[in-house]
């Protein structure tokens, strides 16, 4: 049993909140967190385990399917997830796996440790992306996954890395922790591929963490020859529109990434050696007593907001 010591918002989280029938109620959301062991079940060594901080991989797999055996649990057809189907850090304690837990190195701060969840996820993308030295990478969405993924960028050592955003407070702090361009999508709308072609002459790898099928669309646009896009976006039913013979003719490869299967360790080591950064992207705290305030600044984007926690 975890006690919730900080819990981040996600835009996942306003979507329950707001009837995604994921879950059906009564439901508790968060799944991005740090929290105290406070008890341990039968067979677990209580000693090394009660009063530790921790975070762990959400995803309560069968652990018995082809998926899961091969490692894939992310593709286990009956896994559920704390914070969705089974109560999350919403709630003052909450369940969880023992043999999920990673204990939070001392200086990893417990209000940077619902980062290491979205952390986990774009390391996922990156190993499905493939970033070599010298590629050059445009990231494609401002939010949290699009800052962690050009942080990921840079220490795979992608160069002339470019972020795109709508949001001027967010594309400065992009710039910040390793984007050499960034750009306004609400200043360049459809000239987006022509701007990049001119800085790039083709793009090695693209993020799409926008959730944007026009995105993707001009993405496809951009890329070079045996260039490779991820796809890391929500598009809900949205389809997008990609010309065949492009991805022929250009040697394209299309990806996608879900969840973080086997990123969570690597995802903590490279919080704590400082390889990404997570604490400029908390933009605001917030105790229990204001979740209504917290959840509408985060509804709206007000205030500049990047990722707010509760603490």
């Amino acid at each position: 049993m975890i006690e919730t010591l900080a819990a981040g918002i996600c835009a996942t989280d306003l979507e329950l909140i707001a009837g995604w029938d994921r879950t059906g109620y009564p439901s508790i959301p968060g799944h991005e967190w740090g929290g105290r062991v406070a008890e341990v079940g039968p067979g677990v060594d209580r000693r090394w385990w009660v009063g530790r901080t921790v975070v762990a991989d959400n995803v309560i797999t069968c652990g018995g399917c082809p998926a899961c055996r091969r490692g894939q649990w992310n593709a286990c057809p009956d896994s559920q997830e704390v914070g969705f189907e089974r109560p999350g850090a919403y709630g003052e304690f909450f369940l969880t796996r023992a043999d999920h837990l990673i204990a939070l190195p001392p200086n990893i701060p417990i209000e940077e440790a619902p980062l290491i969840e979205p952390l986990a996820v774009a390391l996922h993308g990156m190993d499905r992306l493939g970033v070599r030295p010298g590629h050059r990478g445009v990231v494609l969405g401002d939010g949290p996954i699009g800052l962690l993924c050009v942080q990921l960028m840079s220490a795979a050592g992608a160069q002339d890395i470019i972020l795109v955003g709508g949001h001027p407070e967010r594309l400065a702090l992009g710039a910040e922790l390793g984007a050499k361009r960034c750009v306004n999508y609400h200043h360049v709308g459809q000239d987006l591929p022509q701007q990049i072609l001119a800085w790039h002459g083709g793009t090695d790898r693209v993020v799409e963490a926008s959730g944007s099928v026009r995105a993707v669309e001009q993405a496809v646009e951009f890329l070079g020859q045996t260039g490779c896009l991820l796809v890391l976006g929500d598009y809900g039913k949205d389809r997008a529109a990609i010309p065949m013979l492009r991805l022929l003719h250009k040697n394209l490869t299309l990806v996608g990434a879900n969840a973080s299967p086997g990123t969570w360790h690597r995802a903590v080591e490279l919080a704590a050696a400082g390889m990404v950064r997570l604490g400029p992207m908390i933009t605001h705290r917030f105790d229990r007593g204001q979740f209504d305030r917290a959840i509408d600044l985060v509804r709206r984007k007000q205030d500049g907001v990047v990722k707010a926690v509760f603490v």
